[in-house]
């Protein structure tokens, strides 16, 4: 699968582009998500080319997290190569993925995707990677109800969650299946009890709960990338936690926060 495109016209400076998405009609018109999508096209086009070589490096990542990621481990932390990676909600393995270009270019990692359906591709794919079909929780060997929606990046255990995007967003509640759960620090120590240098977290509304259960003192990545996105209480609340532990917030897609262990940062300066 060829990387997240748009069909937006390239030419940003052309009247022909302005003169069609300053069009109050037609942003009336245009579905959240469709906006959220012109938005971020035009920012890899501008600050994200310019800052972080997105559109002169191939990314994968729905903002550019990918190559932001990159940016950060070698040009702030001035590490070489590229990072090993825990992506927990991994949902696709190449599509709006925050660790494919690292895979593609000879680093691997551990890939946790829920989901039965979209699990079966990360082993078809990703073979060379440790890909594990449960979710994570504070207890191991439990079960709990996974939401499977119609749009599969909107997956979700929490059921506060799935009721707010079915009754509010007008989004299709698939089925309801179990999936076992296990803690993060299990899984670590079962696979090589190895800290990751890079962790992506995208679990749809419970991503403090997997800040909550984190063991920081056995494990410390060098970046972390948490979905914040989803309201200002979220952020605050997450930002709250990784500064907490140690961690600082040093950019933010909007969607996305990256937050780096605060000593890897001072023995930089």
């Amino acid at each position: 699968m060829k990387p997240y495109k748009t069909d937006l016209p390239k030419n940003v400076f052309s009247i022909a582009f302005w003169c069609r998405i300053l069009s109050w009609k037609y942003w009336v018109r245009l579905p959240k998500r469709l906006k959220t999508k012109w938005y971020w096209s035009i920012w890899k086009r501008t600050t994200g080319k310019k800052r972080y070589g997105i559109g002169v490096l191939e990314s994968f990542a729905r903002c550019g997290e990918d190559l932001i990621a990159l940016h950060i481990w070698k040009e702030v932390l001035g590490r070489s190569g590229y990072p090993n990676y825990l992506d927990i909600g991994a949902h696709h393995p190449e599509y709006e993925s925050n660790t494919c270009l690292f895979y593609k270019n000879g680093s691997r990692g551990i890939n946790i995707e829920p989901d039965p359906m979209l699990f079966e591709r990360f082993l078809i794919q990703r073979p060379e990677d440790i890909n594990l079909n449960f979710g994570i929780g504070f207890e191991k060997n439990e079960e709990a109800e996974f939401f499977v929606m119609q749009t599969p990046t909107l997956n979700t255990f929490s059921r506060e969650v799935m009721e707010q995007m079915v009754n509010i967003d007008r989004h299709k509640l698939n089925r309801i299946i179990k999936i076992p759960m296990r803690t993060i620090v299990s899984v670590l120590d079962e696979h090589g009890n190895k800290t990751p240098d890079f962790v992506s977290i995208d679990v749809e509304g419970l991503d403090d709960q997997i800040v909550k259960s984190w063991d920081f003192v056995k494990y410390r990545p060098a970046i972390f990338c948490i979905e914040t996105g989803v309201s200002r209480e979220n952020y605050a609340k997450i930002a709250g936690l990784m500064m907490k532990s140690g961690y600082m917030p040093f950019e933010s897609t909007n969607l996305n926060t990256f937050f780096v262990e605060g000593k890897l940062l001072k023995e930089r300066e």
